[in-house]
């Protein structure tokens, strides 16, 4: 059996990116948290992955990682306006 904890690196690996990165851009908000289980280990979907992925080539590409945060708050925000309507 695999340990969840792999499933966290496999994800950084997956990015060309560390786990202080990839922990770093969740922490600061750069992407949305990830589900947590009760043990605490985070639980990869295929919509967190596509934000890892968009946060990397955006920051590729010259975006601040202040944008990034900018950018990643309007989206959750639009996403609960749509989800009360």
């Amino acid at each position: 059996m695999r340990r969840r904890f792999d499933e966290y690196k496999k994800a950084a690996e997956m990015f060309d990116l560390s786990v202080d990165t990839l922990s770093y851009y969740e922490r600061v908000g750069v992407i949305p948290p990830v589900h947590r289980h009760e043990s605490g280990y985070r639980d990869y979907t295929t919509n967190d992955l596509n934000w890892i992925y968009l946060a990397k080539n955006l920051r590729n590409a010259g975006l601040s990682i202040e944008s990034l945060i900018d950018f990643a708050q309007l989206v959750q925000l639009r996403k609960t306006q749509n989800d009360a309507i």
